[in-house]
C-alpha cells in the first residue's frame, strides 16, 4: 500500500512538472483522480496499521 501511494504521488508530481500550471482540463482531472486514489490508499494503510497495532497489543497481553 505504501509503495502504491508513493507511485501515485510521483505520477502527480511528474504531471505537474511536465505540464506546469497551464494544464488542460483532462490533465487536471487525471491529477485529481490520482490525488483521490492516493488519499484512499493512505486511509487504507492507516486502518491496516491500526489493526496491526491492535493485534500486536493483544498478543503482548
Amino acid at each position: 500500500m505504501k509503495f502504491l501511494s508513493v507511485v501515485a504521488r510521483n505520477k502527480i508530481s511528474e504531471k505537474e512538472y511536465l505540464y506546469g500550471k497551464t494544464q488542460n482540463e483532462q490533465l487536471k482531472e487525471e491529477i485529481a483522480a490520482l490525488e483521490k486514489e492516493n488519499e484512499e490508499r493512505a486511509m487504507k494503510r492507516k486502518v491496516a496499521e491500526n489493526r496491526l497495532a491492535l493485534i500486536r497489543t493483544r498478543q503482548e497481553n
